[in-house]
C-alpha cells in the first residue's frame, strides 16, 4: 500500500496566487515541496504505526517503510509500506520470553496495540529452525499441528482509514507550505535580480 502525493489540484491553484513565479522556477521548486512533503508523511508514519502498534524500536517499523523521491522527470513523491508483523513473543514482557513461562496460564500475556492481554490457547516454544523463542497455538485439540502468532502488522496500520486519511493530510498540507515557502524566496530573487539590471 502506497500514499502516493498527488498535487496536481494544489500546484494549480498555488500557481495562480503566485502569478510572478519564474516558469523556470516552477519544477524545482514543486520537487522540493514534494521531497520535503514525502520526508514528512514517511517519519509520521514510522511514529503513528510504531505508537499504535506497540512495534519498538521505531526502526524496525522505519525499515519496512519506504521513500521514493521525487525527481524532475516524475515530480512524484510516494511512501509505501511492506509486509511485516513480529511474533506475538515481541510484546511479552522481556523476563516472561521464555518457554513454560505461562505453563499455569490460559495463555500468553502480551501487550500488542498499547493492550496488554491473555491471548487464550497460546504458549511459548522455540522456532525448530532458530531456535528462537516464538510464541505459537495449536490448530487443533491435539498437541500438533501448531502455527506461529503474530503480532500487528505495519502494513495493516499503514492502509487503515484514520492514519492513511491522516497521511494524505500531512504530506498535502506539507507541500503547500514548502512550495508557497520556496516559491516567494524565488520570486523574491528574481525581482531583486532584474531591479538589478
Amino acid at each position: 500500500m502506497t500514499v502516493e502525493l498527488n498535487i496536481k489540484h494544489d500546484l494549480k491553484r498555488l500557481r495562480k496566487q503566485l502569478r510572478t513565479l519564474p516558469d523556470k522556477a516552477v519544477k524545482p521548486t514543486t520537487n522540493r515541496a514534494l521531497n520535503r512533503a514525502g520526508k514528512k508523511v514517511h517519519t509520521e508514519a514510522v511514529r503513528e504505526i510504531s505508537k499504535r502498534t506497540g512495534i519498538k524500536p521505531q526502526r524496525k517499523v522505519r525499515n519496512v517503510i519506504k521513500l521514493t523521491r521525487s525527481s524532475f522527470r516524475t515530480l512524484r513523491a510516494k511512501v509505501t509500506a511492506f509486509r511485516y508483523a513480529p511474533n506475538l513473543i515481541e510484546f511479552v514482557a522481556p523476563s516472561k520470553r521464555v518457554p513454560g513461562a505461562f505453563k499455569k496460564k490460559k495463555g500468553v500475556t502480551a501487550k500488542a496495540w498499547g493492550q496488554k492481554k491473555e491471548y487464550k490457547g497460546t504458549f511459548i516454544g522455540r522456532g525448530r529452525n532458530s531456535g528462537k523463542a516464538l510464541v505459537f497455538k495449536r490448530t487443533s485439540d491435539k498437541s500438533a499441528p501448531i502455527r506461529t502468532v503474530s503480532g500487528p502488522s505495519v502494513r495493516r496500520t499503514f492502509i487503515e482509514r484514520t492514519v492513511n486519511k491522516m497521511l494524505r493530510s500531512v504530506g498535502r498540507e506539507t507541500f503547500i507550505k514548502e512550495f508557497r515557502s520556496d516559491a516567494e524566496y524565488r520570486i523574491h530573487k528574481h525581482l531583486n535580480k532584474n531591479r538589478k539590471r
